[in-house]
């Protein structure tokens, strides 16, 4: 599929992406490839081609396009968020930490880096930490995930949140 500019590339590919089927996810692909040759510093193109080689399985070539992403624009949380997230499902978590940490320093604001963050403590077997990160995700978005998750991961440990 051809689309003359790298603007036409990112509305087609998204469109096709979000159809779900693998036939038009293949083609979303080659179509936010398109659009990366076309404008090498378009962050979607890399964040399109990060997110779907992040469903096919393909965390490496996932790494590669979100950090494309994050040289476009580096205060990008998306890129930044799932870079991280990928560090996390290969057990990395100082990588992961690192990540959330910077998407934190360019934009506190997002919800989603204090709450990954807040696992990451967790995991790393810091309760009060985690807690303490995950109260100010929900102080900027009381509804963003689950309580009663959270709670499940501390499994009855004595701290409040």
């Amino acid at each position: 599929m051809e689309c003359a500019t790298a603007a036409d590339c990112l509305s087609t590919a998204s469109i096709l992406a979000a159809s779900g089927s693998a036939r038009d996810r293949a083609q979303a692909k080659a179509v936010f490839a398109r659009a990366s040759r076309l404008a090498p510093h378009a962050k979607e193109a890399w964040l399109g081609l990060g997110a779907l080689s992040q469903d096919e399985g393909d965390f490496e070539g996932a790494a590669l396009h979100l950090s494309r992403a994050l040289r476009a624009e580096a205060c990008c949380w998306r890129a930044g968020i799932n870079i991280g997230n990928l560090a996390a499902m290969r057990g990395d978590m100082a990588s992961a930490a690192r990540a959330y940490r910077h998407v934190l320093r360019c934009t506190p604001h997002v919800p989603q880096a204090w709450y990954a963050l807040a696992f990451v403590r967790l995991l790393q077997g810091s309760p009060p930490a985690a807690c303490a990160l995950m109260q100010r995700a929900w102080g900027l978005k009381s509804d963003l995930y689950s309580i009663p998750g959270f709670a499940f991961v501390l499994d009855g440990a004595p701290y409040t949140v």
